[in-house]
């Protein structure tokens, strides 16, 4: 080897090449970005969980109020889009307009369904922090209870048990009857009035 080519190799050996910094600059670049955005990510994931579950919650909420006002006044529970609006202590519905509640807009739809049932949604609306729109929505159907309890007109009749017949077979006997409304039952038997 000639002093030359041992001088070229000293020189190769004492300090990095421009290709080299440029590769590991580029790498680490691809490193720090791949955890800021991962980091920001799971910072917005975060915010747009716990945006859309107080969501949830503000719509639980508006069911919860309708059954309150149901149980009140089930005739207030009229078709319709309403608002809520709490006025000292007592609840009540806004026809045509959203309440605003924070960054949420709330608003509950009121449809009949035959003369003692009611659907409800309870619709809650935001806009995310990436400024993707929020929707929820709860639905529940309710009834009214109170005149199906107190109506005696609807008040359910008795069983009644009709065309009793007992037919010997070759093990034992089969009894058949009919009711006035499905049913299940069973028959006891003994020697004895204590079936025994």
């Amino acid at each position: 080897m000639n002093q030359h080519q041992l001088h070229n190799k000293k020189n190769l050996k004492r300090g990095f090449s421009i290709i080299e910094v440029i590769l590991a600059g580029s790498i680490l670049a691809i490193i720090v970005f791949g955890v800021v955005s991962a980091w920001l990510y799971g910072e917005h994931a975060l915010i747009k969980s716990g945006d859309t579950g107080r969501g949830v919650a503000i719509a639980s909420e508006g069911i919860e109020i309708m059954r309150n006002l149901r149980d009140f006044d089930y005739n207030a529970l009229k078709d319709g889009t309403y608002a809520l609006s709490n006025s000292g202590s007592a609840w009540t519905l806004v026809p045509d307009t959203k309440e605003i509640i924070g960054v949420y807009k709330r608003y509950l739809t009121v449809s009949a369904d035959g003369p003692s049932k009611r659907n409800i949604t309870s619709t809650v609306e935001w806009t995310n922090v990436d400024g993707s729109p929020g929707v929820i929505s709860s639905t529940t159907v309710l009834t009214n209870w109170q005149q199906l309890v107190n109506n005696e007109d609807e008040q359910p009749s008795a069983l009644q048990v009709s065309d009793v017949l007992a037919s010997p077979s070759e093990n034992g006997v089969i009894i058949t009857w009919k009711t006035n409304k499905p049913a299940t039952s069973q028959v006891e038997y003994g020697t004895t009035a204590s079936y025994d």
